[in-house]
């Protein structure tokens, strides 16, 4: 049986995944890092942080600081939620990451890694997010 899916701000989810693209970051052909936060509930995308190397710990805050805001030019969607799930991620379980969620009231729930997908429902920490037809190409 899944997670129900609960309500709008009730439960995120956040990772990173390497984007599917080159850029040109100084002269230099990468691939750049993404992190996101998904609104559970509505599958959502809150925001994301792209960054030109490595995720981290401030890749993470740069995403949920743009995931907390709602006025332009962020939102619609977003908030303060009332938990985030992660998948044992060292970026985001960092001091600075949980101090940060924790002054906003929020739960962090670390989740056990490659947590299988029949475990809950689309909003999985090991899913990318959905493609958006301006980041595919179509």
């Amino acid at each position: 049986m899944g997670r129900p899916r609960g309500w709008r701000n009730q439960v995120w989810q956040t990772d990173h995944m390497q984007a599917p693209v080159l850029v040109d970051v100084d002269g230099k052909a990468r691939r750049p890092w993404i992190t996101w936060f998904t609104d559970c509930a509505t599958n959502a995308i809150t925001d994301v942080a792209v960054t030109p190397g490595h995720p981290s710990r401030e890749s993470v805050l740069a995403a949920l600081r743009s995931a907390v805001l709602r006025e332009e030019p962020y939102g619609p969607f977003g908030g303060v939620p009332e938990k985030v799930r992660v998948d044992r991620g060292k970026d985001f379980l960092s001091r600075t990451a949980t101090a940060a969620l924790d002054f906003l009231d929020v739960t962090v729930e670390d989740l056990p890694r490659l947590q299988p997908a029949s475990e809950g429902h689309d909003c999985t920490p090991s899913s990318p997010p959905p493609r958006h037809p301006r980041w595919s190409g179509s």
